[in-house]
């Protein structure tokens, strides 16, 4: 049972929590009639097997997000553990604009004709299903349509620093 009482978490303590979260780092793209767009995010998760989907948030005010609203369709392109500079490319660091990001990597285009970053551990065509919004985030749920797979190791984001998930600490 929950009360009223109780006083909600601050947001330093909510980020001092999630900064204990390992996080895939991912690209999330687009692209059509609103344009090709791409942003770092660590917020996916499965959200069912039948049918295939996934759900990532997005900050609701940005470019990438209008974007995927308008060319209803992303790519989830999972990073591999060689990709950091693509990965802070794609967060805004570096000063590159959305053509310079793009030009780092080499890109396919699967179902929807969003951005598949050839060389990303796995990647995720989505046909976008469903917007959720919630505080200053888009929830955005996709079909997977098609997907790639690499035998690689993919990037791990943690207490505010890439990780490599197969290190093992000594």
């Amino acid at each position: 049972m929950t009360t009223n009482s109780v006083s909600p978490v601050s947001a330093e303590d909510f980020c001092a929590a999630m900064r204990q979260v390992v996080s895939p780092v991912t690209i999330i793209t687009t692209d059509g009639p609103a344009g090709r767009f791409g942003k770092t995010v660590s917020a996916v998760m499965s959200l069912s097997a039948e049918p295939p989907s996934v759900l990532v948030s997005v900050y609701a005010d940005c470019d990438s997000a209008r974007a995927i609203r308008r060319n209803g369709c992303f790519c989830v392109n999972v990073l591999s553990g060689t990709q950091q500079d693509m990965s802070d490319a794609f967060a805004g660091r570096g000063g590159f604009d959305q053509a310079g990001r793009f030009a780092l990597g080499r890109w396919l285009g699967l179902e929807t004709g969003a951005p598949a970053l050839e060389d990303a551990a796995t990647v995720m065509d989505c046909r976008l299903a469903g917007e959720q919004g919630f505080g200053t985030h888009a929830m955005f749920t996709g079909l997977i349509l098609a997907t790639r797979i690499a035998a690689v190791t993919p990037l791990a984001y943690h207490d505010r620093a890439y990780a490599d998930p197969q290190r093992r600490a000594a």
